[in-house]
């Protein structure tokens, strides 16, 4: 097989998560490709928690529907996430022997295995994840030496006497399987050049880093924390700096006055924290201040489910504030476009003077996925500081609303500044025709970022009976539903806005125009998404349709095909 699947399931300690992150480590230094995904429940320490694991000798593109081969340390653990982990018709099974499974596990293919006393009897009783790695790798074919490496790196800062034990355990999972039946995938591959592994997460704070971010202020969130734990790490030693507030309110604020000062400045939060920041995104946009604010979406509303995934918060991320507040929104359709999408962020609110909005979600942010290196570049705009001060108005009228932008300690670049309207030197003011003219100023930014930054994807054939319209983590799964159909001689195609305000509506419009049938695909249950696109572009209710459902469970490549399906007549086959 070129591509395997594997799940482990087990209750805090047991090392699911662990297991996981080594062998998918192992898998991108030979090369493979690798998307390594978490659940676990909302508590703060304990419980149950899994982690699912897809490797492939080619490009993937979203988690698998399927699981091809499961380890269960504690069946009712499983139970937690039965919803979420779906077997494929011959998966392999093994289990802790002293929990036998349960009767509705449809696989003739379980076994118990004693994986407590075999770790104990190698020396590490603390590592049944890492003897079921060996019992893995020796049955799917899996880079055993690779694996062996990942180990002894992941255990390096420990007494050498841990990375022994815990090397035992994996080769007595090797030795077990002499007495195991053989499974009927085994993953075959030429090893090649090595991949970064890397979380949305983390990627942004790199891209962050890389487009100049020197501040970072935040509270701790999830799905969104990794960011803040990053960067508060490394922005130190590039002579950045990173604060911790006391909610996400001040988080915004010290945003706004870091980069009223002069430096690129940024916020990562989730749908909660993004709620507070209402208020501060209005006075980012009157005072025309760079501000960029990274959103983990997760379950909502309210606290709803902290660690898992939904396109939700996308109308609050377009319109929430009082009054008229441009912004522009991006989001991110998976790891290595978290980079783009994060460093275009910080070019357009700097060479616009407006909040920026980046949408990711938690399956993009805290996923593990492989990425080659050389994808993480992209060209920095530095365009803020004014050079020229003669006659120096701060909110001059401009043919695109941008204007001339000093920082404190400027000569000749004083200004007065706050959340009043105000006219073109800065001085408040309460009339109407300075209101109108300056609130014309400040929308006809985004017609100029929408000229500039045309961002936006599209697979498929030129011409396609069914035409699917998504956005964000959804994209991944479209692309590998598209491929599977056309392959079935279905001709589909898709089209994903990375830039959601402004909206390419005139390239949606021509997507619109070469499909038969139009299909909105998300993961809110309200529609946000098509009822966004229905007031910026001409939907046509005939041949439209929607499959939108709630989040807390991964979008599926099945799920999607089945739709489509539904309106594949005989006039949209290839």
């Amino acid at each position: 097989m070129s591509e395997i699947t594997f799940a482990i399931v087990g209750s805090g300690g047991d090392g699911a998560v662990a297991a996981g992150d080594i062998l998918s480590m192992a898998c991108a230094r030979d090369g493979l490709h690798v998307i390594k995904t978490e659940a676990y429940g909302p508590q703060i320490r304990g419980g149950e928690s899994s982690c699912t694991v897809r490797v492939s000798s080619e490009k993937i593109y979203a988690q698998a529907d399927d699981v091809d081969a499961l380890i269960v340390f504690n069946w009712a653990d499983f139970g937690r996430f039965r919803s979420e982990i779906s077997l494929s018709a011959d998966a392999f099974v093994l289990h802790e022997a002293k929990d036998p499974a349960p009767p509705e596990i449809a696989t003739d293919r379980v076994f118990g295995v004693p994986f407590n006393d075999l770790a104990r009897e190698a020396g590490a009783p603390n590592g049944k994840n890492i003897l079921a790695l060996g019992i893995l790798a020796e049955l799917f074919g899996l880079p055993a030496e690779a694996i062996r490496a990942a180990i002894a790196k992941r255990f390096a800062k420990k007494a050498q006497a841990v990375v022994d034990s815990n090397l035992a355990a994996f080769d007595r999972g090797v030795m077990y399987c002499s007495g195991l039946a053989r499974p009927s995938r085994r993953l075959e591959y030429v090893k090649t050049t090595p991949h970064l592994l890397m979380s949305g997460n983390e990627v942004c704070a790199v891209a962050a880093i890389d487009a100049g971010c020197r501040f970072f202020a935040g509270y701790p969130i999830t799905p969104s924390s990794e960011v803040l734990h990053f960067l508060a790490e490394w922005l130190p030693r590039i002579g950045g700096s990173t604060l911790q507030t006391e909610d996400e309110l001040a988080a915004i604020g010290a945003v706004v006055g870091g980069s009223f000062a002069g430096v690129k400045s940024m916020t990562a939060t989730s749908g909660p924290g993004l709620s507070l920041m209402a208020e501060m995104l209005g006075l980012a946009s009157i005072a025309e201040i760079p501000a960029v604010v990274y959103n983990v979406q997760r379950g909502g509303p309210s606290t709803g489910i902290p660690t898992k995934s939904e396109q939700s918060d996308l109308m609050h991320a377009l319109y929430a504030s009082h009054g008229d507040t441009p912004r522009v929104v991006l989001s991110c359709s998976d790891v290595e476009d978290t980079y783009q999408a994060t460093v275009d962020s910080f070019n357009i609110a700097e060479e616009f003077q407006i909040p920026v909005i980046t949408l990711t979600d938690q399956s993009i942010a805290q996923r593990r996925e492989t990425i080659a290196a050389e994808t993480l570049e992209h060209e920095v705009v530095e365009r803020r500081i004014a050079h020229d001060l003669t006659g120096y108005k701060r909110y001059r009228l401009t043919e695109d609303g941008v204007s001339p932008m000093s920082i404190p300690g400027m000569s000749g670049g004083m200004y007065q500044t706050n959340g009043l309207e105000h006219d073109e030197q800065g001085r408040p003011s309460s009339m109407y025709v300075v209101h109108e003219r300056m609130n014309e100023k400040r929308f006809l930014k985004l017609e100029a970022v929408a000229k500039k930054y045309r961002l936006f994807t599209r697979f498929g054939p030129q011409k396609a009976g069914i035409g699917i319209l998504c956005w964000g983590s959804s994209a991944g799964v479209v692309r590998e539903a598209i491929a599977k159909l056309n392959a079935e001689g279905i001709a589909a195609a898709a089209f994903v806005p990375r830039i959601l305000m402004p909206l390419p509506a005139e390239e949606i419009e021509k997507f619109i125009a070469s499909v038969d049938e139009l299909l909105v695909v998300e993961l809110s249950h309200s529609q946000q998404f098509y009822r966004y696109l229905r007031t910026q572009v001409d939907m046509p209710r005939n041949r439209t349709h929607v499959y939108a459902r709630s989040g807390g469970r991964a979008l599926r490549v099945g799920e999607v095909i089945e739709q489509v399906k539904r309106f594949a007549l005989s006039e949209v086959t290839a």
